[in-house]
């Protein structure tokens, strides 16, 4: 199974959504660690780094595109591999999160085959390749503990300290600002699209159902 020894680490602030997915993962023997914020997602990783980070794209406090691109610009945590969970497959900042260095998407309503691909995905991001489908899938598994628990290596054990404690990790390049002007708008935008879509499908659901 291509997720025996993939750590997920799988932040979501919504309960119901957390053990559900935890369940499937484990399922498939993946071991999940969870993080309801992207906030405790960051202490999780400063703690022990994970094999690859699920993500919910709305969180309370930063949201999910903010975290991926936190862990994208600290130098131990950039090679590892996101996902984002969203509502749809059909995710209207699909491009964004890609341009941010998102390594998949799985929609909400994903079947066990999807879910499996997807681990299979991130056990070949990890590696730095994603491994062909005929491939045996113990070949692309990262080791277990590779990225084990204490300090990051020398030269790498550094906060930023141009950014809130909250969004600081340890081997960051250095006291630089994390986004521009521009990109915080572009940030915003997204999470505005993303609240609006939210918003109606439960609006649609409630017609539905009412």
């Amino acid at each position: 199974m291509p997720s025996a020894a993939l750590s997920v680490l799988l932040v979501d602030s919504s309960p119901a959504a957390r053990y559900a997915l935890r369940l499937q993962l484990l399922a498939l023997g993946a071991r999940v660690r969870l993080a309801e914020s992207a906030e405790q997602a960051l202490r999780e990783i400063e703690r022990e780094l994970p094999d690859a980070v699920l993500t919910a794209p709305v969180l309370s406090g930063m949201n999910g595109l903010e975290l991926l691109e936190l862990l994208q610009a600290a130098p131990r945590t950039r090679h590892v591999p996101v996902a984002i969970c969203c509502t749809d497959a059909a995710w209207p900042l699909e491009s964004i999160a890609r341009q941010r260095g998102a390594v998949a998407l799985l929609g909400r309503d994903h079947t066990r085959a999807e879910l499996r691909g997807l681990l299979r995905t991130l056990t070949g991001a990890g590696n730095g390749a994603v491994p062909d489908a005929g491939r045996e899938p113990g070949d692309a598994r990262p080791r277990p503990g590779a990225h084990g628990p204490g300090p990051a290596p020398a030269g790498h054990a550094t906060l930023t300290s141009g950014m809130p404690a909250a969004a600081r990790l340890p081997g960051a390049a250095g006291p630089r600002p994390l986004r521009s002007r521009q990109h915080r708008r572009t940030l915003a935008l997204a999470a505005l699209l993303l609240a609006l879509a939210t918003g109606f499908s439960v609006f649609v659901l409630h017609l539905l159902t009412g």
